[in-house]
């Protein structure tokens, strides 16, 4: 008879910060540079860009997301799965309010300098307007069902 501990995946979230999960689940989506991609227990080991986007996880009934900004995914041949990221955190965890104060201000930002020659932070305008974008849709959503 086997053990369901055995038949899971050993999943952990790291950032610069410490660990932002660690535990066994039965399956994680995230978003690739190259797609949306769902790893189980025994998939080929891969490691793989990730693009900013949420970390879903399952336990049985139980779902929790994550929002990451971009990162690595490494699958191990013991079933062992990381996601290091710079930036992680659980969808109970964002303020939605900030989050949407910080995405109007990098839009107002964005829209005030959008025909301005010497302005030079248009990237810098749109990786928080994506960082926050995301962060709202993954707090919206709700993180645990």
């Amino acid at each position: 008879m086997s053990n369901r501990v055995h038949e899971k995946l050993n999943f952990k979230i790291l950032t610069p910060l410490g660990v932002v999960f660690e535990g066994q689940v039965d399956q994680v989506t995230v978003i690739t540079t190259s797609g949306e991609i769902t790893i189980f227990r025994g998939h080929t080991p891969i490691v793989t860009n990730l693009a900013t986007g949420r970390v879903m996880i399952r336990q049985g009934d139980y779902q929790e997301e994550f929002s990451i900004r971009g990162g690595v995914l490494e699958m191990r041949s013991d079933n062992t799965l990381y996601i290091l990221s710079n930036r992680s955190e659980s969808a109970n965890e964002i303020d939605l309010e900030r989050a949407k104060k910080a995405y109007e201000y990098a839009k107002k930002a964005h829209e005030e300098n959008l025909n301005n020659p010497e302005f030079q932070n248009y990237s810098n305008l749109q990786e928080v307007l994506e960082k926050e974008l995301n962060r709202i849709h993954i707090a919206e959503r709700g993180g645990r069902k």
